[in-house]
């Protein structure tokens, strides 16, 4: 989630060479719909606000792979990067949302106890974590694997995801959620990596792209009538559309902003904790209330993730 970025013959900056301010600016844009994600859906507004920021988590995905693939790295060190950057956060913040959210560890099985450490528990918003960590590690054991093969896993990973999500088969329970594990990410994080190396969409033809995806997915959604809104056909798409606009943001647009991109990891971690309380105490039940909280929980996020980054013995759990 750390870009890095100098221009090349298409005026995108390559990921290796120094920071990439649309990304950065963007992740923080994200941050926030991921927020308005987890708000309550108190009425129509706070509904469609809900929906339009399903590009949030695709676009986290797809940013992942663009940067993993500026880097050289073995299946091995990869993993071992996996358990030190993902990993160690992902242990402690689950632990804490446990004490924080739950309230009867008694009744808690062995199963449970396993579905928590897979994909975390009460906090909602942890499995991100694992399923980005598994997708990294899947990218690097498929590198030198045919780009076409590559793709039929990502594929089959998807559409596996599809049938146990928006369009399971009626009368059929799911074994777990789709989004978990790597049937959600995979084939943004595939996408993100192939798209580094390809010739990149101009501003005019990523906006267009953007604008018709994002169409594409709430017709989508229109036609399901259902909650399953994480991930769909369109998904990648809106995913990888977000991701090219936010590389053609022109620098001095987005340098303001940018430098709060290197908090988004953090902040996604800590913003549930902060959405919860504020949501049980002022009890919302319009928009403009919701918006008011989710300012405030992206504020307080900000802070608490400035603070343990300035404390350098801490910095590991948020970055």
């Amino acid at each position: 989630m750390i870009p890095e970025s100098a221009v090349d013959a298409h005026g995108i900056k390559p990921a290796q060479e120094s920071r990439n301010y649309g990304v950065d600016a963007v992740r923080i844009i994200a941050v926030l719909a991921v927020i308005f994600i987890h708000a309550p859906i108190v009425d129509g507004p706070s509904y469609w606000v809900n929906t339009f920021s399903r590009w949030a988590v695709p676009f986290f995905f797809v940013a992942a792979g663009y940067f993993a693939a500026g880097k050289s790295r073995s299946t091995i060190s990869e993993i071992r990067r996996v358990m030190i950057r993902l990993g160690i956060p992902y242990v402690f913040w689950v632990c804490i949302y446990l004490i924080f959210l739950t309230s009867d560890f008694s009744s808690m099985s062995i199963r449970d106890i396993g579905r928590v450490i897979l994909f975390g528990g009460p906090a909602i918003h942890l499995w991100f974590v694992p399923s980005l960590g598994m997708c990294l590690i899947l990218l690097r054991v498929t590198q030198r694997w045919p780009v076409t093969a590559t793709l039929i896993l990502a594929l089959i990973l998807y559409g596996i995801g599809l049938l146990m999500g928006a369009y399971i088969p009626e009368g059929y329970a799911p074994m777990m959620n789709s989004r978990n594990g790597p049937f959600f990410g995979f084939l943004l994080v595939f996408i993100g990596y192939r798209y580094q190396s390809s010739h990149h969409f101009g501003g005019t033809a990523a906006l267009v792209g953007l604008s018709g995806s994002m169409v594409a997915y709430l017709f989508e959604v229109h036609i399901l009538h259902n909650n399953h809104i994480d991930q769909l056909i369109t998904t990648p798409a809106m995913g990888l559309f977000v991701f090219a606009a936010s590389l053609r943001i022109p620098d001095y647009w987005a340098r303001m902003f940018s430098k709060l991109g290197k908090y988004s990891f953090g902040m996604y971690l800590v913003h549930l904790g902060i959405l919860t309380v504020l949501t049980i105490y002022f009890k919302p039940d319009h928009f403009y209330q919701i918006f008011l909280i989710a300012v405030v929980t992206l504020i307080a996020s900000l802070i608490s993730v400035s603070i343990l980054w300035a404390i350098k013995p801490l910095q590991f759990l948020v970055r």
